[in-house]
């Protein structure tokens, strides 16, 4: 009984040392990436380069930029933010937000993409 106890004790130790690293500091885009669903509605702090900037204005006003944010590797995600930040291409940031492996909103499905929280950029 105190095997199965202390072997419970040490999964849910590596559970929240996983859950902790998913949270917690800058995560790699390739390891963001190749983890996709580990990190799911997970806050993740990554840094990068700025590529492909796309500002727009929704059917309803509302000014929304979405651009990739690319490591020296070329691995790459996509980044949403409301507003329309002064980015340029190859600028080097860093974004604060929340991943979403896949996401639906209306008729579209969006993956990999952080959407920043408001103010991070």
């Amino acid at each position: 009984m105190h095997k199965r106890l202390a072997f419970l004790m040490l999964a849910v130790c590596a559970c929240f040392l996983v859950l902790g690293a998913a949270t917690a500091g800058t995560v790699s885009i390739a390891d963001l990436l190749n983890h996709a669903s580990a990190y799911d509605g997970s806050h993740v702090v990554v840094a990068g380069s700025v590529a492909s900037v796309r500002p727009k204005t929704s059917r309803a006003g509302n000014q929304y930029e979405t651009f990739d944010l690319c490591d020296t590797n070329g691995n790459c995600v996509r980044v949403f933010t409301w507003g329309q930040p002064a980015l340029r291409e190859g600028d080097k940031i860093t974004v604060k937000g929340t991943f979403s492996a896949a996401k639906h909103v209306g008729g579209y499905a969006f993956r990999n993409e952080i959407e920043a929280d408001e103010g991070s950029l």
